[in-house]
Order: structure tokens, then sequence, then C-alpha cells
């Protein structure tokens, strides 16, 4: 599969994705265009971390053929050791959390590095500290950046 990313500024992105291969090897072969001329294959895994954000939905979907990050963990071998939340996201996220109000400290992985409720009083608190725990590869960081978690949904816009 390829596809063909133009900035509109002389530069383009040609993301070849071989589907046969682990997720982590699938995009090796790709190159960068600048005013027509190839870059070097360094300069292009560079390129592809920056331009990976500007595929389409629906051309990422195709070439990771995942749908959320629940679905990254089941099928690219995520370490188990990893626990899961109800929906299936893997805790990802070691985070740790310190209440001012009544001097309570602990520890929560999540799927994000987000807040979690005070066991104490109850008070929203954004975490102290998070250490990611998940693949150290690039182009899986990226693609768990661009994913959502399973059962997440935006919260709609309420008009006034």
């Amino acid at each position: 599969m390829k596809h063909e990313i133009d900035s509109g500024v002389g530069v383009v992105a040609v993301l070849q994705a071989d589907m046969d291969k682990p997720l982590a090897e699938r995009f090796r072969s790709y190159e960068v265009r600048y005013d027509g001329v190839v870059t070097n294959p360094d300069r292009g895994q560079k390129a592809l971390l920056e331009h990976f954000n500007l595929l389409p939905d629906s051309v990422f979907h195709a070439m990771t053929g995942l749908k959320d990050r629940a679905d990254l963990g089941e099928k690219h071998g995520f370490s188990e050791e990893l626990g899961r939340d109800d929906d299936g996201n893997l805790l990802v996220w070691d985070n740790k959390y310190h209440c001012e109000e009544d001097d309570a400290s602990w520890p929560d992985p999540h799927s994000c590095q987000c807040d979690d409720e005070c066991p104490e009083c109850g008070a929203s608190i954004s975490p102290e500290t998070s250490v990611w725990l998940g693949p150290k590869e690039p182009i899986l960081i990226a693609i768990w950046e661009r994913l959502e978690d399973r059962g997440w949904a935006p919260t709609p816009a309420v008009a006034p």
C-alpha cells in the first residue's frame, strides 16, 4: 500500500506499507521528496514521523489495520505485563498522584496521562509524575498517539 502526502511547500512524503510485515517494521519502505529530489533513508525516517499525522484517517487505519489503542495492544505484541482497563486499553502510563488537601499519594496506571479522583476527598487530581511503559519504537509511539482509547468519545459541545 502506498500513499503520498503533499505538504504544499515542495515536500512530498511517500509512505509505503508492507502489510505482510509486523507493524513496527511495516513503514520501513518510504521516501521523502524535496522539490522532486528523493532524500536519503535516514532523513526519510525522521520525515516519516513528522508527516505521520498528516495521513487521512482512512489511509492511516488502512495502513495500520487498527481501529483503536486496544486493537493495537491485542494485535501487535505489547507486553502482557501491562494491565488493561475495562475497555481493553493497555495501561501504558504509570501515573503517580498527590493531593495537597489531605496529603494522600497513590499510584494509578492508565492508558493516558489523565486526572484521577483522590481516594480521600474525591478531588480531581492531575498526575504528579507519569512514566511511559509502552513500546520504545518511535513508529509504534506515533501510532499509539494517533489512535483513540477504545470506549472513549469526546464530550459533545453544548450550544449556549
